[in-house]
């Protein structure tokens, strides 16, 4: 089968899967938006993380259309001296924008769940803290740090394999990062107790609550990442590269993909449970002690030495918040 031909083919279903992210974004941001409980700044940073997302989907759509078009049309009008056509020409366009776009979702990412780890250290005072500010500060801060990070491949005698290294390089802290906040705050979480503060308590089950619900977005979408640049950077190594348009399609299909199903299930509420199911299986349940006691009468008492026989007024506050997340 001609090469343009398989191009086209692959391309249709690599639009139609850029497509289903407008939907899914846009479903995920409207439950965030509704969660009154939810933190003001993992909020913002989700939608940024939505909008980037978009910005990345629409910038895949125009590629799509231009493989197509690239098949039916032919195009023979070059451009400057060096007889690259206007496909080639938008093609890099988009390729460049499509990088730094992606650069920009990773570092979202890591945003969130770095917003989340400065919320466990800051339990005691978070719930209360806001600073807008502070966040247009950071989503200013990815802007330019993609900039640069795109920017690294132009510098003199900087080959894309070195440049491919640098991404994956870049990729590693991400997951870790992740599974130090949520170990940390399922520990925190299992040793809480009665005499701890309501505002801590509060912090510590939203950390949970919120990490478990991206945990499928992070595990999903950095976990399909990282092979996928392990590969784009054995390509770059292969100077006998087949078909360069279709596997970059099919790479960068696969990425969306992922992105659907992360998005699927974080709108469900329907992450890796089973796992957080392991991690909190121990329920704390409060220690009954059996005691004999003789009585003047000769009789046997049964008393029931109860760590905390009243519930405190804050245990029951908390247990309504708790339902409302």
């Amino acid at each position: 089968m001609d090469e343009k031909y398989i191009q086209f083919i692959i391309a249709i279903p690599y639009i139609l899967i850029a497509l289903m992210l407008f939907p899914l974004v846009y479903m995920c941001l409207h439950i965030v938006y509704s969660k009154s409980t939810w933190h003001i700044h993992f909020k913002i940073f989700f939608f940024v993380f939505g909008f980037f997302l978009c910005c990345r989907a629409a910038d895949n759509i125009a590629l799509g259309l231009l493989y197509v078009l690239e098949v039916f049309v032919e195009n023979n009008t070059t451009v400057g001296l060096n007889n690259i056509t206007f496909f080639d020409v938008a093609q890099e366009y988009f390729v460049t924008y499509r990088a730094a776009v992606n650069n920009a979702v990773k570092t979202t990412m890591m945003v969130i769940t770095a917003e989340r780890v400065v919320a466990t250290n800051k339990r005691q005072i978070y719930e209360n803290y806001k600073n807008i500010y502070l966040c247009a500060f950071i989503v200013i801060l990815i802007f330019g740090g993609c900039y640069l990070i795109m920017e690294i491949q132009y510098i003199p005698n900087f080959t894309q394999p070195v440049y491919n290294i640098v991404l994956v390089c870049l990729d590693i802290p991400f997951p870790i990062l992740f599974f130090f906040a949520f170990k940390k705050n399922v520990q925190l979480k299992c040793s809480e107790n009665n005499d701890s503060k309501l505002s801590e308590r509060y912090q510590i089950n939203e950390n949970v609550v919120l990490l478990n619900r991206v945990s499928s977005l992070v595990i999903i979408m950095i976990g399909m990442q990282i092979p996928l640049n392990i590969v784009n950077l054995y390509n770059s190594f292969d100077p006998y590269k087949t078909y360069p348009f279709i596997s970059f399609m099919i790479y960068f299909g696969i990425r969306d993909l992922s992105s659907c199903i992360g998005l699927t299930m974080f709108y469900f509420n329907k992450p890796f449970s089973y796992f957080y199911q392991k991690l909190t299986k121990q329920k704390h349940t409060q220690i009954i002690t059996v005691k004999p006691v003789i009585s003047s009468s000769g009789k046997l008492k049964i008393i029931l030495h109860h760590k905390k026989a009243v519930i405190k007024e804050s245990d029951a506050y908390f247990e309504m918040l708790k339902r409302n997340w």
